[in-house]
C-alpha cells in the first residue's frame, strides 16, 4: 500500500424458516453480470456521474482512489481489475476511479490517506466497506462480495413483509434491498404488489415504470410494455428514463434503428441529464 504524500514524502441463521422465504427474497447472480464482465470493468467518467447513476439505478458504488505515482495502484489495475472473474464480481455496481490528488476534497471527505483505497458506497454516498492496498483476485472478490451482500437484510425485511403484508414502507424497502443485491425480478414483483395497494394514479404509473425497468435489468423482454407505458404517459416527468430503457430493450431485441431513434430522443429531451450521457454512450457503442 502506498501512503499519501506530504510535499515529496509518503504518509501515510440460516434456520428452517429461511427456506420458507428463499423463493421470495433469496439472492442470485444477476442475469446480465456475465455479459457485462466479458467487456471488463466499466468505469464511470466522474464520481458525480457514478453517484447519479447509482441513485437512479439503485446500485452500490465501487470507488478506487489512486494516484499516478502509486506503484500498487498500477499492480491492482494489471493483476486484479483485468481479470474476468473480478469484472463479473463488480458488474452489478457502478465503478469509478478517483485521482486523489486531483480530487482532494473527496479523499479528505472519505479520510483516504493511502493508496490504493477502494470504497464500496451505498447510493447515498455512505460507506459500506473499505478495502485497503493491493489485493489479488482471489482475495479481492470475497471482499467485494462481503461488501455488497444483502442476504441477511433481505431476509429480515422478508419476514417483516410477511408479518405486515399491507405495510407499503416495508415492501418498498425490501424491493430496494433486493435491487441493490441485483435480484431485479424479485424486486419487480414487490413493486407490482405496491402498485396494487391503493396508490393514486400518478404513483401507480411511477411504480409500473419502475417494475418494467427492473424486469428489463433482470433480463426480461419488456419492450412492448415500455412502449405501451410511453404511449399512455406522453408528458410524464420520467419519460426520458422510459425512452432510455426502451432504447436498450430494442437494442437487446435486435432492433438497432428503432433503438437509435429512442436514444437520440433522450439526448434531445434531457440533454443535461445522466440519461442523455448514457444514451450518447450507447449510440457510440458503449455497454448497456
Amino acid at each position: 500500500m502506498t501512503h499519501l504524500r506530504n510535499d515529496s514524502s509518503c504518509r501515510g441463521f440460516l434456520s428452517a424458516a429461511f427456506f420458507l422465504f428463499a423463493f421470495w427474497v433469496g439472492l442470485s447472480i444477476p442475469s446480465t453480470a456475465e455479459a457485462e464482465a466479458e467487456e471488463g470493468i466499466v468505469w464511470a467518467s466522474t464520481f458525480e456521474d457514478a453517484m447519479e447513476q447509482a441513485t437512479i439505478e439503485k446500485k452500490f458504488v465501487m470507488v478506487d482512489f489512486y494516484t499516478d505515482w502509486c506503484h500498487w495502484c498500477k499492480v491492482l489495475d494489471k493483476k486484479t481489475y483485468s481479470q474476468a472473474n473480478v469484472a463479473e464480481a463488480c458488474a452489478n455496481m457502478v465503478n469509478v476511479k478517483v485521482h486523489a490528488e486531483k480530487r482532494r476534497e473527496l479523499a479528505q471527505k472519505y479520510e483516504v490517506q493511502a493508496f490504493p483505497t477502494i470504497l464500496i458506497l451505498n447510493p447515498d454516498g455512505s460507506v459500506r466497506k473499505t478495502i485497503r492496498g493491493f489485493q489479488a483476485p482471489d482475495k479481492f472478490i470475497p471482499l467485494v462480495e462481503k461488501g455488497t451482500r444483502v442476504t441477511a437484510q433481505a431476509y429480515a425485511l422478508g419476514i417483516r413483509a410477511y408479518d405486515h403484508p399491507d405495510n407499503k414502507e416495508i415492501r418498498r424497502e425490501l424491493a430496494h434491498v433486493l435491487t441493490l443485491g441485483g435480484e431485479h425480478l424479485k424486486a419487480a414483483a414487490h413493486i407490482d404488489t405496491l402498485a396494487q395497494m391503493g396508490v393514486d394514479a400518478d404513483e401507480k404509473e411511477d411504480l409500473l415504470l419502475e417494475s418494467l425497468i427492473l424486469q428489463h435489468r433482470g433480463g426480461s423482454e419488456v419492450d412492448r410494455d415500455l412502449k405501451v407505458w410511453l404511449d399512455r404517459n406522453a408528458k410524464h416527468s420520467r419519460r426520458s428514463e422510459a425512452l432510455l430503457y426502451l432504447g436498450q430493450a430494442w437494442m437487446r431485441a435486435g432492433k438497432p434503428e428503432a433503438a437509435a431513434a429512442m436514444l437520440r430522443q433522450v439526448t434531445i429531451d434531457a440533454p443535461d441529464s445522466w440519461f442523455s450521457t448514457k444514451a450518447n454512450d450507447l449510440l457510440n457503442g458503449g455497454s448497456m
